[in-house]
C-alpha cells in the first residue's frame, strides 16, 4: 500500500510539472554530476544523469526564479548532496538549454 502510494505521489509531481511547463519545453529528473562554474558563483551549465541512466547536459538560460524553483549557483550543493532536481528546458539549434531548475521531490517509504 505504501508503496502504492509512494508511486502515485511521484506520478502527481511529474504531472503537475507537465501541466506547468510551457509549450515546446520538456522535462529531466535526475541527479546532477558536474558544474561549469567561474569564481564566485557564475554557472554557465551542467550535466545530469537521469533516473535512466542517460547523461543529459545543459546550458543555463534565463531562469524563471519563482516558487519552488531555485537559481543556478544552487546546483552545486545538489551535486554535493546527490538529491535529485527536474530540470524544464527548451532544445535551440541542437543544445539543451535550461530555463527552470527546481527540487525533485524523493518519497521514501517508512517502516
Amino acid at each position: 500500500m505504501r508503496r502504492s502510494l509512494a508511486a502515485l505521489l511521484v506520478g502527481s509531481v511529474v504531472a503537475l510539472s507537465l501541466v506547468g511547463c510551457g509549450q515546446g519545453s520538456e522535462l529531466a529528473r535526475g541527479i546532477v554530476l558536474f558544474v561549469n562554474e567561474t569564481p564566485p558563483i557564475q554557472v554557465s551549465g551542467f550535466a545530469l544523469r537521469t533516473d535512466t541512466g542517460q547523461v543529459l547536459t545543459f546550458k543555463i538560460g534565463q531562469l524563471q526564479l519563482d516558487a519552488g524553483s531555485f537559481n543556478a549557483a544552487h546546483l552545486k550543493v545538489h551535486q554535493i548532496t546527490g538529491q535529485p532536481i527536474i530540470v524544464e528546458y527548451r532544445t535551440v539549434n541542437g543544445e539543451r538549454i535550461a530555463f527552470r531548475l527546481t527540487d525533485a521531490i524523493v518519497v521514501t517509504p517508512s517502516g
